[in-house]
């Protein structure tokens, strides 16, 4: 399927349907099918006093997945979609699955442009990100909420939209 993906990519950009000047990147929480009761009966059996991102690869099913956190007060098990969404065209760029415990700006090295612009929510305006930015020759442009201050850009809300609706039938196809 990867490689599927990437051959019609490659011929999009080919055809110029996807430049890759203007990319929304975003990151949204995938969550594991998992029976966590078990792995929590498992670690207290096992003498564990916690059930966190350490102790869970030895009682877990699943190995790979993590907890999560979106904000204060949202977790979750599992995994970390992120995706880079073409501005100009709206097609989705690339994918990349993480562990849930991958924070928005580490991830950003999975699905980053060969150049141009990213725009991103400030989950991405880390000194990681913008040393990934930097590495890889785009720019990081952060979008600000309406209830911030705006001091060198504004993006127009249609592009938000867009991606909103783009995101969401994507998290709706998986």
């Amino acid at each position: 399927m990867y490689l599927i993906f990437n051959d019609l990519r490659n011929q999009l950009k080919q055809e110029g349907f996807i430049n890759e000047v203007f990319s929304f990147v975003d990151a949204s929480h995938l969550i594991a099918k998992a029976n966590l009761w078990k792995e929590r009966d498992k670690a207290i059996k096992e003498k564990y006093e916690k059930l966190n991102n350490e102790i869970l690869p030895k009682v877990a099913t699943d190995k790979q997945a993590r907890i999560g956190c979106k904000g204060k007060d949202k977790f979750w098990y599992g995994y970390k979609k992120h995706a880079s969404v073409d501005m100009q065209s709206g097609l989705i760029n690339k994918v990349a699955v993480t562990p849930a415990n991958v924070t928005d700006a580490k991830g950003i090295k999975y699905v980053c442009p060969d150049g141009g612009a990213i725009y991103a929510d400030k989950g991405y305006c880390t000194k990681y990100a913008n040393k990934t930015a930097k590495d890889n020759s785009f720019d990081l442009k952060e979008i600000k909420k309406n209830n911030e201050k705006v001091e060198t850009m504004s993006v127009n809300l249609t592009f938000g939209l867009r991606f909103n609706l783009i995101t969401g039938i994507y998290n709706f196809e998986l």
